[in-house]
């Protein structure tokens, strides 16, 4: 089953490749269909960039906010805007191309992102500022810091996503046993070992305006739906997957251990990450995830796969040695989405960078709800980049 879904995805983005390149449908010259409530700036290609200012826009430490997969710009309220204030920073959240409230944009590469930033601050009047990239937002960041050496005070990365080609070997077969939990994972790696050129495949379909709804419905949906539904949902789904199954009685109680935890329901989240959502972080759940699929296409997704997980278009260790030095990588263990291994990749690729791992942190939890962390990290990203 395994191998027929592998190959499902190798062989109809090729097909689906051929008709988007035959019948040109480019999402990007396709009628909208969804209302603009957010505050967008007009980039010089006639393109809109959605955004968010938490914090005074008149406060000395701007910092870009680089968003994960399946989120939006209003994760840029994180840091919560207390610890801001002390710090006299204001964050600035901005929608990837196709998420949220930003246009698509077909083609797009870490180049023409920081690009993007690029105008943005601009518009903003930010001279320059640092930048934190948040899981799928990690590559955006360090691409930044990359492209504009000139205007990048310094980088923060939470349990970000990593260039696989940075491992060593030892450190891949970590990985890959790490990313063996899915199908979906399995034929990630499947593609990107034996035929790379399916993931640009997959995401020049998904900016066609059939092809990125017929892929948001058939395989981001449940992905997103993993990611927002709550312990109770999961564990409801879990135990009438277990009762169909005769495994226990139909008119049993639930049983008191974590269901999911049996693999019978894949759990996208660690325990401390769903609980950290529960407590401390609803909205996340009620707004950010759900903005990010206010354009109800697969681009979201197959974009960032397509630029993440073949060779990266530049390198890590030539970012500015000064902006190296005010890198901070902050990684949970027990993460489900991002494994160790990728974050200390990172470390040792950006030279006199600092790594940090809290232990039983999960993905976000570690940050999300500790304020302790919080102040301490966007503490030292800001020292660091004092003198830059």
């Amino acid at each position: 089953m395994v191998v027929l879904k592998a190959a499902l995805l190798l062989i109809v983005p090729a097909v689906l490749s051929v008709l988007a390149y035959q019948y040109h449908l480019k999402a990007e010259q396709e009628p909208q269909d969804w209302k603009v409530t957010a505050n967008r700036i007009r980039l010089s290609d006639g393109r809109h960039i959605a955004y968010e200012i938490v914090g005074s826009k008149e406060s000395s430490n701007p910092i870009f906010w680089f968003h994960g997969l399946a989120s939006s710009r209003y994760e840029a309220s994180a840091p919560r805007l207390d610890v801001l204030n002390d710090l006299d920073a204001h964050t600035i959240g901005i929608d990837r191309p196709a998420v949220g409230q930003s246009d698509p944009h077909a083609g797009r590469s870490f180049q023409s992102f920081a690009a993007d930033v690029a105008q943005v601050a601009d518009k903003l009047g930010i001279k320059t500022f640092f930048v934190v990239g948040v899981s799928g937002g990690g590559p955006y960041a360090l691409a930044t810091a990359y492209y504009l050496p000139d205007r990048v005070r310094g980088v923060l990365l939470i349990s970000p996503a990593s260039d696989y080609n940075l491992l060593t070997p030892q450190q891949q077969e970590e990985w890959n046993h790490f990313h063996a939990a899915t199908w979906l994972s399995k034929a990630v790696r499947a593609a990107v070992r034996f035929a790379p050129w399916t993931l640009k495949g997959l995401a020049r379909v998904s900016e066609t305006r059939i092809g990125g709804r017929a892929l948001y419905n058939s395989v981001l949906k449940g992905l997103v739906s993993a990611l927002r539904d709550s312990r109770a949902e999961v564990d409801k789904r879990c135990i009438a997957s277990m009762k169909a199954e005769g495994v226990i009685p139909t008119g049993a109680p639930p049983p008191a251990s974590d269901c999911a935890q049996e693999g019978k329901i894949p759990n996208a989240l660690a325990n401390v990450d769903r609980k950290c959502l529960a407590a401390e972080r609803p909205e996340h759940v009620t707004q950010t995830i759900p903005e990010s699929q206010r354009q109800k296409t697969a681009a979201v997704l197959f974009q960032d796969v397509a630029l993440f997980h073949t060779p990266w278009a530049f390198n890590v260790s030539e970012i500015r040695p000064e902006i190296r030095r005010a890198t901070h990588i902050w990684q949970g263990t027990g993460d489900k989405q991002c494994p160790v291994v990728g974050a200390e990749a990172l470390a040792s690729a950006v030279e006199g960078s600092q790594l940090y791992i809290e232990k039983d942190g999960g993905h976000f939890a570690y940050f999300g709800c500790s304020e302790a962390n919080r102040r301490k990290a966007l503490s030292n990203l800001i020292k660091s980049g004092r003198s830059i």
